[in-house]
């Protein structure tokens, strides 16, 4: 496609609001899936593996991370080969997994894109035994100008329900298409050379604190969390969402096939480590209500990642007080690779935890 040509149009406008097939979680939520996607997300709040705990707490009983819900959704099939999706390259570098269902421009075939950030709401979290449906639409097509010409984003609204109807969380994801063609980026990549980030201290099991609305200033930082990027890091998390997408883990795909220098990590795991921080962050009472992220660097393995921030503004509610946060992960170099901001409610001093399921 020409430089001068714009890549949403009136016809590609016109896709807006196409919605998806209604799918559903093969199983219900369990322990085990929970134990191990609390694992691979570097998270050792002792309600996501103790049940005793989980009973004692304010969500009286098991419960899994706020990002669970997003993933899932996975193969139901006898078998499942990652080669199911990404391994034929005529098929992975032209289809990202969570637009099936969702109608793509024909006009941008053959264009690099990639996954550049992500807005969440939580209200609920999922429970031992419910059953997670992924409800998808296509909010929103524009266009934005860019370094290298053109950019298309392609918004991806999924609101996640239980059985109950009753949404858990809800998903933006941003995709963007550029006029740069995949087959380009390709032959620019230059491959890293691997490096060992350094070591995490040992994981405890957590019991969260409470912190109070009333403790917290404007400009007064949040605290910082560490997280290392390794081969058994990335394949930890696939493992927990069965995503394999091989440039998450096979080191001749990506750097051969995908076009990027190295085994990349995932923005969704990041996400999900985001998450967690804020979380604790939060406090037994309190409740991370949305998060947001851009990403505007690789996450490459070897890569030694810190979630940090700011508080920016501080407003009392009736019942809990809402703490808006910058929260950025910042790579070994000074990097922010993802910007981002956070909406957190928290207890008053002398007040009952922040109302559950959360009501905004």
């Amino acid at each position: 496609m020409a430089a001068e040509q714009k890549l949403v149009n009136d016809e590609v406008r016109a896709l807006i609001g196409a919605k998806g097939a209604v799918r559903s979680a093969s199983d219900d939520v369990c322990t085990s899936e929970i134990r191990r996607f609390a694992q691979s997300t570097f998270d050792d709040t002792r309600i996501f593996y103790d049940e005793e705990a989980a009973r004692n707490s304010r969500f009286g009983g098991r419960v899994a991370p706020g990002t669970f819900a997003m993933h899932s959704l996975r193969p139901n099939g006898p078998f499942a080969d990652d080669a199911l999706r990404w391994a034929n390259r005529a098929d992975e570098m032209h289809r990202v997994a969570v637009t099936e269902g969702l109608p793509l421009p024909k006009q941008w075939d053959g264009l690099y894109h990639f996954h550049a950030g992500d807005d969440m709401e939580f209200l609920r979290l999922p429970h031992v035994g419910d059953r997670i449906t992924g409800h998808i639409h296509l909010k929103d097509i524009y266009e934005k100008s860019g370094r290298n010409g053109a950019l298309a984003f392609y918004v991806v609204r999924t609101d996640w329900k239980n059985q109950r109807g009753e949404i858990v969380a809800s998903h933006d994801m941003n995709l963007v298409w550029m006029e740069q063609s995949g087959e380009r980026r390709r032959k620019e990549a230059k491959p890293l050379e691997p490096r060992d980030p350094p070591k995490m201290p040992a994981p405890t099991p957590l019991v969260l604190s409470r912190t109070n609305f009333e403790d917290l200033a404007v400009g007064q930082p949040l605290p910082t969390k560490m997280i290392r990027v390794t081969v058994p890091t990335v394949v930890r998390w696939a493992m927990a969402t069965e995503a394999f997408r091989r440039d998450h883990y096979d080191y001749e795909f990506a750097t051969q096939v995908a076009g990027v220098p190295h085994i990349i990590a995932s923005a969704m795991w990041t996400l999900g480590c985001r998450w967690s921080f804020l979380n604790q962050f939060a406090g037994c009472d309190g409740w991370v209500w949305k998060m947001s992220h851009s990403v505007r660097a690789r996450m490459n393995i070897g890569d030694a990642l810190t979630y940090g921030g700011t508080i920016t503004a501080l407003e009392r509610r009736e019942k809990y007080g809402l703490v808006e946060a910058e929260v950025n992960l910042v790579n070994q170099d000074g990097v922010v690779v993802a910007p981002g901001k956070a909406s957190i409610a928290l207890p008053y001093r002398d007040g009952a935890a922040v109302p559950y399921p959360f009501v905004p």
